[in-house]
């Protein structure tokens, strides 16, 4: 099925490049992707630059969510999964 206000104009292409041999096109595809967007869940994402070097950058950042996970293993009563080690050390 076809939708979104361009989904129409390429759904053919890639019918075509998947072997299959018709596509739905809902008679308002742009009003059919927003009511979906209506429905959907609400999910807030929160981004960030990292204007760093990015081999620093990943370290830091392994290490923080190592912590984090560390520290939660260790606060739901298991401390032997707590002694989390960095990948590849």
């Amino acid at each position: 099925m076809a939708f979104g206000g361009a989904g129409p104009q390429f759904a053919p292409y890639i019918a075509e490049e998947l072997g299959i041999g018709s596509v739905i096109v809902p008679p308002e595809p742009g009003a059919f992707s927003a009511l979906g967007l209506l429905m959907a869940d609400e999910r807030f994402e929160a981004r960030s630059s990292f204007p760093r070097d990015l081999e620093d950058g990943f370290r830091r950042l392994e290490d923080e969510l190592l912590s984090r996970l560390s520290r939660l293993i260790t606060s739901l009563g298991m401390p032997m999964l707590g002694m989390l080690g960095r990948v590849g050390s």
